[in-house]
Order: C-alpha cells, then structure tokens, then sequence
C-alpha cells in the first residue's frame, strides 16, 4: 500500500499533523514519517527545504495507467507551497487548482474533472491531480468524510467531511478585468429554472482501491451528483439530469466566459459549518 500511505507521507511532511485521516495512516505511512523528509520543519520555521518529493509509487496492476507521477513539493513562504499545479495557502485557508473552462452547454454531473476524464458533463477541466488537491485541503485544516462498514455491503457516512465555498476567477477577455463569482453562478438549476444559491460543498475524499486513489484514475475531483469517488462534492441532491427535464444541473450559458478560457477554481475552507447529513454509500470493493 505504498501509494495509499503516500499521500499521508506527503500531508505530514508540510504540517498537517492535526487531520484525522493522518492518524489513520497505515504503518508504511507511520514509518516514513520518521524519516527527514516528513519531519521538516513547520512552515513558521526559517530552517526549511525548498523542496520535498514523495516516496515512489507502487507498481499498477497489470493493463492498468500508472499513477501520477509524485510531485514537487514547493515552500513559496511561511504560509504558503504548491503541490504539484496545486497551490495551498494556509494562513487563508485557501487552496487553489487551475483550469479552463469546458463547457459553455449541455447538462452536467460534475463541476470539475481532469484532463480525460468525464468532459462531456463538466463546467471546469481542471490541470491539478486529485490527490493533491486532497492533500491541500488536509493542509488548510480539513478532514474528509469518516466511513464504517456495514452489514449489508455498504459504507455509512460517520462523519461527514469539512466544509468549504469554491469560487471561479478569471480575466474577462472583453474587458481585461479580474472577475470572481461563486462556482454556483455558473450552473442552472433545471427545477428552479435558474442558478442556484452560493452554499457549501464537502470535502468528500474519495478512496483507497488497490493502493491507489480512486479519483486519481476516475479523474472526477468536483461531483454534482452523489460520488463520493471524488475530492469534492456539492452538498444536497439537485437530481440526476438524465432521469428528467426538470432534474439537476446545467451549464448556466448567460453568463460563462468564452470556451476553454483560463481560470482558477479556489476552494476555501468555512469556520464553524453545520454539519452534512450521513448517508450510504456503496463501499469500495477490494482488490484481488
């Protein structure tokens, strides 16, 4: 599980010592924290690498892609490093990934996937991967969802994950101005006939499978629907779009910029947030 316990490896070598998930870290996890790199100084400290790399993957099972490639680990500041493309600022709580924009039409399932994964029914094709994402959100204070096992082959959601609002910014290609609205402008709800309210979204975590992060090959970081095999999810249940015209979501076309414009996607953790409801959900199956 060399790849699975990365991930923890990486999150307690920049100081998220605090997240929950990292208690949970399988003993390969454990044993390579005790080694130089995963016990860097905090970034208060002035003694500091400018760079860390993660422990390299384990071998992908025959036929399948391997995993991304570990990153660069890149201390900007005290308060801030980028991860990959992915940049974390802890003194904000903030957590940006770039992208560009998608979709200017059609229906929708997801806000935010990678490059080759489900772009057919995604606003954003964003260039970060998934478990670094993960791994900043862990870095800014968050904790994702918390599972058990039940006896009828599902997992029940115990605690549900952090909360936080995410936001698009871009440079209007008209005007040359920086513009920043909430990720929601830019969906339409298929019943209210209009764009929904700026809320919550939760830090879901998707999961292990064979040692490897299930987002990671899926690609799908940011759900609209229930999946909970992506980083993100919305929270609520606006329907699935493909089971009725008045179900889920769309691309609010009014208002998206040109097709393919640059842009960030900034998560932003929320103080204090009410907590999700629980749910079930299909635990992951084992690998052979």
């Amino acid at each position: 599980m060399r790849r699975a316990s990365g991930i923890f490896v990486l999150a307690l070598s920049l100081g998220a010592c605090t997240s929950e998930e990292a208690k949970k870290a399988p003993t390969a996890a454990a044993s390579s924290a005790a080694s130089p790199a995963s016990t860097a100084a905090p970034p208060s400290v002035a003694a500091k690498k400018p760079k860390i790399e993660l422990p390299p993957p384990s071998l992908p099972p025959p036929g399948a892609e391997p995993p991304p490639a570990p990153p660069t680990i890149e201390r900007i500041d005290e308060h801030r490093a980028r991860i990959g493309q992915v940049l974390v600022d802890r003194q904000r709580r903030r957590v940006e990934v770039p992208g560009r924009l998608n979709m200017t039409e059609g229906i929708l399932e997801y806000y935010a996937v990678g490059p080759n994964g489900k772009l057919h029914e995604s606003v954003l094709e964003l260039s970060g991967v998934p478990s670094h994402l993960h791994v900043g959100l862990l870095l800014i204070g968050l904790d994702p969802n918390t599972y058990r096992d039940t006896s009828t082959g599902m997992r029940e959601v115990v605690k549900p994950g952090g909360r936080m609002r995410l936001f698009v910014e871009w440079t209007d290609p008209k005007s040359g101005k920086h513009r920043r609205e909430p990720a929601e402008s830019w969906l339409y709800n298929r019943e209210r006939k209009k764009a929904p309210p700026a809320g919550d979204w939760q830090f879901l975590g998707s999961s292990f499978w064979n040692g490897r992060y299930s987002a990671d090959d899926g690609r799908s970081i940011v759900a609209l629907i229930p999946d909970e095999s992506c980083v993100v999810g919305v929270v609520g249940d606006a329907g699935n779009p493909y089971r009725g015209a008045t179900m889920g979501y769309e691309v609010n076309t009014k208002v998206v910029p040109p097709l393919h414009t640059p842009l960030t996607l900034a998560f932003e953790a929320v103080a204090d947030a009410p907590a999700a409801p629980t749910g079930l959900a299909p635990a992951p199956q084992s690998g052979p």
